[in-house]
C-alpha cells in the first residue's frame, strides 16, 4: 500500500516487541544478511512519510542494504529517487521498475504469449517488489536468502 491509502503495518500490529525483534535480528545480521524492499510511486518521494522514514530505516543497524522499488514514468523522477537516497546511511540501490527498457522486455515477453491477460493488466507494489527482488537476492548470501518487505 502506498503513503496516502491510509494506515498501513507496523510492528506493533503485529503484537512483537520491536526491542526484542531488533535485538534478534541484529544478532542475526552477519550470518543472514537482510535487505529491505520498499515500493514507492512518485508521488512517495515528496510525502512526508517518506522522509519520516529514512531516519528510521537509518536506525535499523542489522540491515545491509536498502531497495527502492520505484514506480515512475519520468527520469528526472529516478533522479529524483537516487538524490533521496543518498540520505541513507547504508547502501541504497533504487530500482527503476517501469524504466523503457523494462517496458520494452515485458511487451516483448507479453507478443510472445507468456502469462494471460490477468498477470499483464496487473500494476502496483507486489509487481515493483517481485521486479526489485531479483538484486536483493543478488546481494544477499547465495545459500540464505532473508528479505523484509515494508
Amino acid at each position: 500500500m502506498d503513503f496516502n491509502q491510509g494506515r498501513f503495518a507496523k510492528i506493533h500490529d503485529f503484537c512483537m516487541d520491536f526491542d526484542c525483534m531488533s535485538d534478534r535480528l541484529h544478532s542475526l545480521s552477519n550470518k543472514y544478511p537482510s535487505g529491505l524492499i520498499v515500493p514507492i510511486i512518485e508521488s512517495d518521494l515528496n510525502s512526508p512519510a517518506f522522509a519520516k522514514m529514512i531516519p528510521e530505516i537509518n536506525c535499523c543497524d542489522y540491515l545491509k542494504k536498502v531497495f527502492i522499488a520505484l514506480s515512475a514514468e519520468q527520469p528526472e523522477v529516478y533522479e529524483q529517487a537516487m538524490r533521496m537516497s543518498r540520505n541513507f546511511k547504508l547502501p541504497c540501490e533504487v530500482v527503476w521498475c517501469n524504466k523503457p527498457q523494462v517496458k520494452a522486455t515485458l511487451e516483448d515477453l507479453r507478443r510472445r504469449g507468456l502469462g494471460n491477460e490477468a498477470f499483464w493488466k496487473r500494476q502496483g507494489s507486489l509487481d515493483r517488489y517481485w521486479y526489485s527482488f531479483s538484486g536483493a537476492l543478488r546481494f544477499c548470501s547465495p545459500r540464505r536468502r532473508h528479505t523484509c518487505v515494508l
